[in-house]
């Protein structure tokens, strides 16, 4: 089991020959036939988020929460507890499988001028007054208060020269 745990995780569509030969491997062991549902559920739960389109991926994670809804056996508590709660949060799962926004909200392009994007031409903006360039980039005008390190002084901070016991 420690051994496949990648391989679990793995999507269907990518699990290569010999991954499958793993897997038929694990799960020819009845001691793993819940790993083998669980496995079969995790794929399942991924599809819709692998599906071409929100309304399909709505669709298919619909069936999955409902089949976890019904006839789940006593024995898999997990996946009975899992079902549970996919139910109780199903629209909120659901709200997941939207169009993109793009496609959610109107063109507003009649609102604004044609020759941009924007609500309000570039020379609407007002911008701060900057400071001209000669008078910062003098000596006079720079700020020296901070230290700046020569070349030979060394890098390290518990180094003997910096005046403390070099730590090995």
């Amino acid at each position: 089991m420690y051994k496949a745990r990648l391989l679990l995780r793995t999507g269907a569509g990518l699990v290569t020959d010999r991954g499958w030969e793993r897997l038929e491997q694990l799960f020819a062991d009845d001691r793993h036939a819940p790993v083998e549902i669980m496995w079969g559920v995790h794929q399942k739960i991924m599809a819709p988020y692998r599906a071409k389109t929100p309304a399909e991926g709505k669709q298919l994670m619909s069936k999955v929460i409902d089949s976890l809804t019904t006839g789940v056996p006593e024995a898999l508590e997990e996946l009975k507890s899992l079902g549970k709660t996919l139910a109780q949060r199903r629209k909120d799962i659901l709200a997941c499988y939207r169009p993109p926004r793009h496609l959610q909200r109107a063109h507003r392009s009649s609102q604004r001028p044609a020759w941009s994007t924007y609500a309000a031409s570039p020379s609407d903006s007002e911008t701060q007054p900057t400071t001209p360039y000669a008078a910062s980039s003098t000596p006079e005008a720079s700020d020296n208060s901070y230290y700046t390190p020569k070349r030979e002084e060394p890098i390290c901070r518990n180094s003997p020269a910096a005046g403390r016991p070099h730590s090995l």
